[in-house]
Protein backbone atom coordinates (compact mmCIF):
# COMPACT_ATOMS: atom_id res chain seq x y z
CA UNK A 1 0.00 0.00 0.00
CA UNK A 2 0.93 3.45 -0.85
CA UNK A 3 2.33 5.47 2.50
CA UNK A 4 1.25 8.98 2.90
CA UNK A 5 2.88 11.47 5.88
CA UNK A 6 -0.32 13.71 7.54
CA UNK A 7 0.00 16.59 9.52
CA UNK A 8 -2.14 17.18 12.23
CA UNK A 9 -3.17 19.42 14.89
CA UNK A 10 -2.71 18.59 18.39
CA UNK A 11 -6.12 18.15 18.73
CA UNK A 12 -6.86 15.64 15.55
CA UNK A 13 -3.95 13.76 16.64
CA UNK A 14 -4.93 13.49 20.52
CA UNK A 15 -8.51 12.23 18.82
CA UNK A 16 -6.75 9.51 16.55
CA UNK A 17 -5.07 8.14 19.29
CA UNK A 18 -7.80 8.20 21.60
CA UNK A 19 -9.95 5.61 18.82
CA UNK A 20 -6.92 3.21 18.59
CA UNK A 21 -6.56 3.43 22.67
CA UNK A 22 -10.55 3.04 22.67
CA UNK A 23 -10.14 -0.36 20.70
CA UNK A 24 -12.40 0.61 18.28
CA UNK A 25 -9.30 0.51 15.61
CA UNK A 26 -6.26 -1.52 15.89
CA UNK A 27 -3.87 1.13 14.99
CA UNK A 28 -4.01 4.82 13.52
CA UNK A 29 -3.50 3.51 9.98
CA UNK A 30 -7.42 2.26 9.88
CA UNK A 31 -8.46 5.65 11.68
CA UNK A 32 -7.12 7.62 8.77
CA UNK A 33 -8.53 5.00 6.21
CA UNK A 34 -11.88 5.29 7.96
CA UNK A 35 -12.09 8.73 8.14
CA UNK A 36 -11.00 9.24 4.36
CA UNK A 37 -13.97 6.60 3.63
CA UNK A 38 -16.31 8.19 5.14
CA UNK A 39 -15.23 11.33 3.41
CA UNK A 40 -15.91 9.57 0.53
CA UNK A 41 -18.90 8.44 0.83
CA UNK A 42 -20.00 11.95 1.54
CA UNK A 43 -18.36 13.34 -1.27
CA UNK A 44 -20.52 10.45 -3.57
CA UNK A 45 -23.67 11.49 -1.60
CA UNK A 46 -23.37 14.87 -1.90
CA UNK A 47 -22.65 14.72 -5.79
CA UNK A 48 -25.39 12.40 -5.93
CA UNK A 49 -28.02 15.01 -4.05
CA UNK A 50 -26.47 17.72 -6.76
CA UNK A 51 -27.21 15.37 -9.85
CA UNK A 52 -30.56 15.07 -9.02
CA UNK A 53 -31.18 18.80 -8.29
CA UNK A 54 -29.78 19.30 -11.50
CA UNK A 55 -32.34 16.88 -13.25
CA UNK A 56 -35.10 18.99 -11.36
CA UNK A 57 -34.23 21.76 -12.36
CA UNK A 58 -33.91 20.84 -16.13
CA UNK A 59 -37.79 19.22 -15.09
CA UNK A 60 -38.95 22.80 -14.19
CA UNK A 61 -37.34 24.05 -17.09
CA UNK A 62 -39.08 21.63 -19.79
CA UNK A 63 -42.71 22.61 -17.86
CA UNK A 64 -41.85 26.36 -18.14
CA UNK A 65 -41.02 25.78 -21.86
CA UNK A 66 -44.21 23.68 -22.09
CA UNK A 67 -46.52 25.98 -20.47
CA UNK A 68 -46.81 23.96 -17.48
CA UNK A 69 -46.63 26.49 -14.92
CA UNK A 70 -49.12 28.25 -12.50
CA UNK A 71 -49.21 32.34 -12.18
CA UNK A 72 -49.72 33.74 -8.16
CA UNK A 73 -50.95 36.88 -8.12
CA UNK A 74 -52.09 37.36 -4.78
CA UNK A 75 -51.09 35.59 -1.01
CA UNK A 76 -54.54 33.83 -1.20
CA UNK A 77 -53.21 32.26 -4.34
CA UNK A 78 -49.67 31.13 -2.39
CA UNK A 79 -51.37 29.70 0.45
CA UNK A 80 -53.63 27.61 -1.64
CA UNK A 81 -50.72 26.29 -3.34
CA UNK A 82 -48.52 25.59 -0.63
CA UNK A 83 -51.55 24.11 0.94
CA UNK A 84 -52.09 21.51 -2.00
CA UNK A 85 -48.03 20.47 -2.26
CA UNK A 86 -48.73 19.92 1.81
CA UNK A 87 -51.72 18.05 1.10
CA UNK A 88 -50.20 15.48 -2.09
CA UNK A 89 -46.59 15.40 0.03
CA UNK A 90 -48.79 13.91 2.74
CA UNK A 91 -50.65 11.39 0.46
CA UNK A 92 -46.93 10.32 -0.83
CA UNK A 93 -46.29 9.60 2.28
CA UNK A 94 -49.03 7.48 3.09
Amino acid sequence: MPTQNVNLTQELDAFVKHQVESGDFNNVSEVHSAALSAMRKQEEERQSKVERLRLEIQKGIHDMEGGRYTTIDDSEGLEQLLENCKNQARSQLI
